[in-house]
C-alpha cells in the first residue's frame, strides 16, 4: 500500500498535529509507505526515512536522509523551510 498525505497537518495546532503524526500517520497507517507532502517540517522532519525537497514548477532541489548535507535538507533543519515532501516509509 501507498498512502499519499497533501498537507494534511495544516489546518490544526502544532499539539493536534504531532498527536495526528504520531497515533495516525506513524501509528494506524505504519507497515505502509507513506508519502507526506508538508510545511509542518519542524515535528515531522527527523522521522522520515528520506526528505525530496522541492522547489518552484516542482523541481526537485534534493533527495537524501533528514540528516543529509545537502544545503536544503540542511536549511530545513535550521528552519528555512523551502515546501518538502517528507517519504516516512
Amino acid at each position: 500500500d501507498i498512502v499519499l498525505l497533501d498537507d494534511v497537518l495544516s489546518a490544526v495546532d502544532a499539539h493536534v498535529g504531532q498527536h495526528l503524526f504520531d497515533r495516525c500517520i506513524n501509528g494506524f497507517l505504519a507497515g505502509r509507505t507513506r508519502v507526506l507532502v508538508t510545511h509542518s517540517v519542524a515535528s515531522t522532519l527527523e522521522r522520515a526515512s528520506t526528505v525530496i525537497v522541492m522547489g518552484e514548477g516542482g523541481r526537485v532541489l534534493a533527495q537524501d536522509t533528514p540528516f543529509g548535507e545537502h544545503e536544503a535538507i540542511a536549511a530545513l533543519r535550521t528552519r528555512s523551510r523551502p515546501p518538502s515532501t517528507l517519504d516516512l516509509s
